[in-house]
């Protein structure tokens, strides 16, 4: 079964999200500031303070799609980084 993103609202966030969005970001040595200015000037929705309670080790249980995909298009990186994309042959034999 495959269900497209846009009809998911929010999805689960647990420390390995917390842990890969931090160091994404690091990476890219950008601020949380700099990351959630660069959002708004694409015109995505996720604040650096979002960011950062996404980013503390008592995370927040559960982060928007539309925000996750604007912090995805900003550090460039593919939503798959947060999202397991499993595709399950339904019938099908797999060898």
């Amino acid at each position: 079964m495959l269900i497209n993103i846009k009809d998911v609202q929010f999805l689960r966030w647990d420390t390995t999200k917390a842990e890969t969005l931090r160091g994404l970001r690091k990476a890219g040595t950008i601020s949380r500031r700099a990351l959630g200015d660069k959002i708004l000037k694409q015109g995505g929705n996720c604040s650096h303070e979002n960011i950062r309670n996404l980013e503390k080790d008592n995370f927040q249980q559960y982060v928007s799609v539309e925000s996750l995909i604007s912090l995805c298009e900003a550090l460039e990186v593919p939503l798959s980084r947060f999202v397991k994309v499993v595709d399950h042959n339904i019938g099908k034999k797999t060898e």
